[in-house]
């Protein structure tokens, strides 16, 4: 697999072009938003990985890709919904930069819970089709806000970001959704339709997915407004 590789570029203050359909995202799990500049996707490790041995391959394709800042969306601590994954921050070793934003698996931004009570509470939501009772909440949008200006000053600096979560569908759609209405990229009633194809133009493996992974979600990203 031949994987295209971006410099780090010019400051990127004015419009945004989006990625072309049939181009491949950097890694088998993710996809391009700003083709060279922005992607999204998965989690970049694998089981088991502690920093010693080889680098993930999924991470050395995004640092070659020219990837310089990680945002990354998941509660991958003790008693967080996603403890199980292996941090890939050791095999950086500085050669990119890593910001946390934990949100619980399939919830929004600012949501309180995690671990198993964030778990249990998605059961649930599942189970009588309703949206968490702790989220949104009034902090979600301001915390979305944090997001996004993060993502925005990246590409500001003349750096290329990589947004994601677990799977790149739930937490990380409702970001990218998010990103692509502040930016007018889409209207509102074809802000869900066109982050799907972006998706599934790009991400080979996990493209036939829904993104975003839940209706709490959709809504959130129906709801952003252009400019905010």
């Amino acid at each position: 697999m031949t994987i295209a590789t971006y410099d780090t570029l010019s400051p990127m203050t004015g419009s945004y072009q989006l990625c072309a359909d049939g181009i491949d995202g950097p890694t088998d799990r993710s996809y391009w938003v700003v083709e060279g500049r922005f992607a999204a996707g998965g989690y970049p490790s694998e089981k088991g990985y502690t920093g010693s041995g080889p680098t993930p391959e999924k991470l050395e394709l995004l640092v070659d890709a020219g990837i310089d800042m990680f945002i990354n969306l998941t509660q991958d601590y003790p008693g967080g919904t996603d403890v199980k994954m292996s941090h890939y921050d050791p095999g950086l070793g500085g050669s990119a930069g890593i910001v946390r934003f934990p949100i619980p698996d399939e919830h929004l931004p600012a949501c309180p819970l995690g671990g198993d009570e964030a778990r249990e509470t998605t059961f649930r939501m599942r189970l009588d089709d309703k949206s968490c009772p702790h989220c949104p909440n009034e902090k979600s949008i301001s915390e979305m806000k944090k997001i996004l200006d993060r993502i925005d000053t990246v590409l500001d600096v003349g750096q290329n970001v990589y947004v994601h979560c677990w799977g790149g569908s739930g937490r990380t759609g409702t970001v990218v959704g998010c990103w692509l209405r502040r930016h007018g990229l889409f209207a509102v009633d074809e802000v869900l339709e066109g982050l799907q194809e972006l998706r599934q133009a790009g991400d080979r493996e996990g493209g036939w997915k829904k993104t975003p992974d839940t209706f709490a979600q959709a809504e959130f990203i129906v709801a952003w407004g252009e400019g905010e």
